[in-house]
């Protein structure tokens, strides 16, 4: 698995992160899932903004597209996402899919 593209949109109007993840690996996956988590400063005593995608799998040389909206996720406990400085998103992060570099499954972006 590999983080191919990796774009956050964020303004006024728009708090969302788009990625796209391809299987690189020599054979099809099984589920997993991708997290979308906003780094925040300083951290929402509750409710930090995540949004977690489940891919059913992806076949070899296959890939996805992903979008996360967290403007529904906006609430005073979280300063309505003002704190957020960037997004991250993690690919299988529970390590179901065995790969040979892990490093290429986590990646931030600034949301300025």
């Amino acid at each position: 698995m590999k983080i191919t593209e990796f774009d956050v949109d964020w303004d006024e109007d728009n708090k969302k992160a788009n990625a796209q993840i391809k299987n690189t690996g020599g054979k099809g996956t099984g589920s997993f899932l991708v997290y979308f988590a906003a780094e925040e400063d300083p951290v929402s005593p509750s409710h930090s903004p995540l949004i977690v995608k489940e891919v059913k799998g992806l076949g070899k040389d296959e890939y996805i597209n992903l979008s996360a909206d967290f403007a529904p996720l906006a609430r005073p406990e979280n300063v309505n996402l003002a704190n957020v400085q960037k997004i991250l998103i993690v690919v299988d992060p529970t390590g179901l899919i065995k790969e040979s570099d892990e490093k290429n499954n986590i990646e931030s972006e600034s949301v300025d």
